[in-house]
């Protein structure tokens, strides 16, 4: 069994304290070390229980959690801080806050009805998180391996279109990435990041007050522009298809894949079929292995793919997929990402 994580939980409401508490009994790798009321109270907890984890309400009184969130982070610097979130728009507004400020991920509060199960609601989504840190941690831990030298493939071809897809640390690293590419750019920019509707709404806005570019939501029937970075919304599957010889976005109900909706692959695999050879595929942050499949038929039909590398990955699971599996063209780190972009967007 893995060592016990210890944790500190964190919310003005009693029942979620309660809640979020149970949840953390059943899983037999945490610890619930203490509770605190509001961010005031956590900065206090902190300092005495040093936690490993901090599940920190976004909305509280007297101190919120992204006001918290400094101070926690300058207390125990290594430990996730996973913000519990109300489905409601100001509530995800201050989650993607959160998450640029560097919060490990988010789950939202269950909205129960009575007689409904409040944990197993939770419990799940709460899992897949604190499995996700746990992974993280483990890489982080460990010195990182070069990858795989990628196969000579010739030059990277022109591109048209960059599509970039990422999961968990997806929303910081955007926040990275996105406003260091310029106005002009050459090219659109289409971003699957897996998480529910409203919190891709919060996304574009805010990556949109960050940027030069152009960023919003995709819309169904919109023609890609270059300069233009379209955010798959929650809860749809962001395809493009042709249209008289100009792509545009398709946004479809199909089934989760790879149990998400949007999914890495429904984007790349509709982009190499719509525009085979001129496709430049970034795969980034994320548990999992959303996008492989994709990447491949991007590769197969002259395409590029660009992985971020272990060390600037909050987690090292789709990339690693892509470069373990001899997809990657090129292996970048983050801080270099919106550099290259631009050398290849502007090869002509």
């Amino acid at each position: 069994m893995p060592d016990q994580l210890k944790v500190l939980i964190v919310d003005d409401s009693a029942i979620y304290r309660s809640l979020v508490q149970g949840c953390v009994r059943e899983m037999t790798d945490l610890n619930c070390v203490g509770t605190a009321v509001d961010g005031k109270d956590a900065i206090a907890k902190a300092q005495s229980l040093r936690p490993d984890l901090i599940l920190l309400d976004v909305e509280m009184p007297v101190m919120g959690g992204v006001e918290a969130m400094p101070k926690l982070r300058q207390i125990v610097p290594d430990a996730g801080i996973i913000m519990v979130s109300s489905l409601t728009t100001n509530g995800a507004n201050i989650t993607m806050d959160a998450l640029q400020a560097g919060a490990f991920d988010f789950v939202t509060k269950p909205q129960v009805k009575a007689g409904e199960d409040g944990f197993a609601a939770l419990r799940e989504p709460l899992g897949a998180v604190i499995e996700a840190f746990r992974e993280g941690r483990a890489q982080r831990a460990k010195p990182a391996k070069a990858p795989p030298k990628p196969k000579a493939r010739g030059k990277v071809p022109v591109i048209d279109a960059v599509a970039i897809g990422c999961s968990t640390g997806g929303p910081s690293a955007l926040a990275e990435l996105i406003p260091k590419l310029p106005g002009d750019l050459r090219v659109p920019v289409l971003i699957v990041q897996h998480m529910p509707a409203r919190f891709t709404a919060s996304l574009a806005t805010s990556l949109a007050r960050r940027s030069n570019l152009r960023v919003m939501e995709g819309e169904e029937g919109r023609p890609l522009r270059a300069g233009e970075v379209l955010v798959a919304p929650g809860g749809k599957h962001l395809e493009v298809a042709m249209q008289d010889s100009e792509p545009f976005v398709r946004l479809t109900n199909g089934k989760p894949v790879n149990s998400f909706r949007p999914s890495v692959d429904v984007m790349f695999k509709s982009l190499a079929t719509a525009m085979p050879g001129k496709v430049l595929s970034v795969v980034m942050t994320g548990m999992g292995s959303d996008g492989l499949e994709g990447v491949k038929a991007i590769r197969q039909g002259g395409g590029w793919c660009i992985a971020q590398d272990q060390a600037s990955c909050a987690v090292y699971g789709m990339p690693r997929s892509v470069v373990e599996s001899g997809e990657a063209d090129e292996v970048v780190a983050l801080d270099d990402l919106a550099k290259r972009l631009q050398e290849i967007a502007k090869a002509k």
